[in-house]
């Protein structure tokens, strides 16, 4: 039986003032904390091996 190749996921994560806002947006529309959201955001990244977020001016 050949050996299994594992291979290491890499995740980028691009920070702007915008992300941060919107984060925060979020985060005060739920009633939750920053923190909650920014790790519910990073394990759905991790799930599905890759995540977008976008900001729209007025969000």
């Amino acid at each position: 039986m050949p050996p299994i190749k594992r291979f290491q996921s890499k995740l980028i994560i691009a920070i702007t003032e915008e992300t941060r806002f919107a984060v925060e947006q979020v985060a005060i529309s739920r009633g939750v904390t920053v923190s909650d959201v920014a790790r519910n955001l990073l394990d759905s990244a991790l799930e599905s091996k890759g995540l977008l977020i976008t900001a729209h001016e007025g969000c």
